[in-house]
């Protein structure tokens, strides 16, 4: 991944790519080496400091480096902020398809030790369905109604945004 920042540079870099490309006002793009993905500068910082509020949220639930999280998210906003707080904070990511039947679910839990799962309201039966008669279920933050759950809201508010960290050989 590399970030671009400077209205003329993402446009030098956007035209290499996409010959006929136009979106004046675009001062920043994050490129992900398989197609560039265009944000204002105010989307990546706001995106950026999300994500360090959601890691150090998920520092203070009690998620370690090197504990494992899931992602039953569609495409949203959200997905990038869990993704990359998670990262951030150390977590091992396990994003999951959305439309997984609970069974599947369960499984994924199970064998991926995963101990914190990020969810669409939406998909949130399924993943109730699936963690009903855990012993230790994990932590559920959910973007939406989260009913008896944490709020992801809830989960980045009030926090302040964790330090960049160095991650060692040993943790991966």
């Amino acid at each position: 991944s590399e970030l671009i920042i400077g209205e003329a540079a993402v446009r030098e870099h956007m035209k290499g790519l996409f010959p006929d490309w136009r979106a004046p006002g675009v001062s920043a793009c994050l490129h992900e080496h398989r197609g560039g993905f265009a944000y204002s500068t105010d989307a990546v910082q706001g995106l950026a400091q999300n994500a360090r509020k959601l890691a150090s949220g998920l520092r203070a639930q009690g998620l370690e480096p090197g504990t494992s999280v899931g992602l039953i998210l569609p495409n949203i906003p959200q997905f990038a902020e869990a993704l990359y707080g998670s990262w951030i904070n150390g977590n091992v990511v396990v994003p999951m398809n959305v439309l997984l039947t609970a069974p599947e679910i369960r499984y994924l839990v199970d064998d991926s030790a995963i101990r914190a799962l990020f969810v669409f309201e939406m998909f949130l039966p399924q993943v109730e369905a699936a963690i009903a008669d855990m012993p230790q279920p994990p932590k559920v933050f959910v973007i939406g109604n989260a009913g008896k759950h944490t709020a992801y809201a809830a989960l980045i508010q009030g926090q302040q945004p964790a330090p960049a960290r160095e991650s060692s050989p040993d943790e991966h």
